[in-house]
């Protein structure tokens, strides 16, 4: 997969992207503090969240998390080349 072949129609204030390697314990407490952060600033923001090919269960706590928050995340699966 490469981001030239990815096609983001939406327009925010703030754009984050995230690559995600074997985060499985830490993804969702980072997710809270960027998120918490990201309100703050009172701007639209949008969070893109990549899997690097991890093989733990980093893409299923990726998925428990876009699944909650449909609104601001955008979530991939696969290297990014």
């Amino acid at each position: 997969m490469s981001l030239e072949n990815i096609e983001y129609r939406e327009e925010h204030e703030i754009s984050t992207l995230i690559t995600c390697y074997f985060e499985e314990r830490t993804i969702g407490t980072f997710h809270a503090r960027r998120s918490r952060a990201l309100v703050k600033t009172g701007q639209d923001y949008a969070i893109v969240f990549v899997n690097d090919d991890s093989t733990n269960a980093t893409f299923v706590k990726l998925q428990f998390i876009f699944d909650q928050e449909t609104v601001n995340i955008t979530l991939f699966d696969g290297l990014i080349s």
